[in-house]
Parts: structure tokens; sequence; C-alpha cells
């Protein structure tokens, strides 16, 4: 009876510039909504709750009036003719939370600010880091691995010259390895080129 051996996906490259990217993205909007409480707090002359951070980062303008509700002097007549009631003048403050992008469930709130949840990080990380997808793809990453290792081993013999250094380069660049609709190219400094 031959025994099938389950597939494992070896790591091959991350996108470390595509990850801070995404992470810088969204950390200033993140900056922008813990800036923007401040704003709010100093508008409303009131201290935010959390749960009160997370639904402005998630409902905005409406979660601003929803905080107010309870503070309306006429609850029958419209959050206009509350807000005037109450002279409070927030157009602009409610413009500015509009403007806001939503952020849903990419954030959590630690010590009374807004961060990146370690699961959204993680989603960034995985969406930007490629593994082999079959056991064909296994045995290309071996292979270029190997032919690093002996590269390396001959360079650190010195029998590798100056003149010899570039020609197998050379020869190693057109030493492709499919990933499906992608390919790798090997070089001296190992994986160098993922091309889609």
């Amino acid at each position: 009876m031959t025994q099938v051996q389950e597939f494992k996906k070896q790591f091959i490259w991350r996108d470390d510039a595509r990850i801070n990217a995404v992470k810088e993205d969204y950390e200033r909007v993140i900056d922008k909504y813990n800036s923007f409480f401040l704003i709010v707090e100093k508008a409303l002359n009131i201290t935010l709750s959390d749960v009160q951070k997370i639904s402005i980062s998630q409902s905005r303008d409406k979660a601003i009036i929803d905080i107010l509700k309870p503070d309306f002097p006429f609850p029958k007549a419209d959050d206009a003719f509350n807000l005037q009631a109450m002279g409070l003048n927030i157009n602009s403050l409610l413009s500015e939370a509009r403007t806001l992008h939503l952020l849903f469930s990419k954030h959590e709130l630690k010590n009374g600010n807004l961060v990146l949840t370690d699961d959204f990080i993680n989603e960034i990380t995985e969406n930007a880091t490629i593994y082999t997808a079959n056991e064909k793809q296994n045995k290309a990453l071996e292979l270029a691995k190997n032919f690093e290792a002996l590269f390396d081993e001959a360079e650190e013999l010195g029998v590798v010259s100056s003149y010899n250094k570039s020609g197998i380069n050379n020869i190693i660049k057109i030493l492709d390895f499919p990933l499906g609709s992608s390919k790798i190219t090997l070089s001296r400094y190992g994986i160098t080129d993922i091309r889609e």
C-alpha cells in the first residue's frame, strides 16, 4: 500500500514594503480618529467612553447624535432643533465625522486609543506572503535553495572569480521557477524577482 504524503506549503517571500504601506495607511486613519475623539470631547464638553469611541469609528456622525440624544430637551423634535435648543452648533463637527473612513473590525481600543487588531495585522501579513501551492513548487523551491547554497559554498572556497560571478548570476537569472501564474527568479542573493 502506497502512503500519500501530505502537501505542506513552504514560505517563499513576504512583501514587507506592502505590509508596512497598508499598516501605515490604516494607522493614519486611526490617528485621525484618535485626534477626532479629542475634538468631539472638547466640542461637547464630555469624556467619551470606549463604547462611544467604537461607535463613532463605526457610525461616525450618527454616533455623535446618538450620544447627545439622551440629553435632548425635546425628544420628539428633530435633531437640528434639539441641537439648537442645547446651544450646540456642531454642523462642522458632524461634517468632519462624515469624512472619516469607516474601520469596522480592523481596530480595537487599548488605553483609550484605537489601534489595529492583531488579527488584521496577521491578515495583512498573510495577504502579502507567497507560499508554494503544490509539490512541484516545493521541489522548484528546494532546487532554488540548493543552487543558492552551492553558489555560497563555491564563493566561500574562493573558487568563483569576479568574472565567473557575473556569468553565474546571468545563468541563474534565467532559471525561472513556476508558481502557478507567477514565476520566481533566483539570483546569488536568493529569490530576487517574483512576476505575476
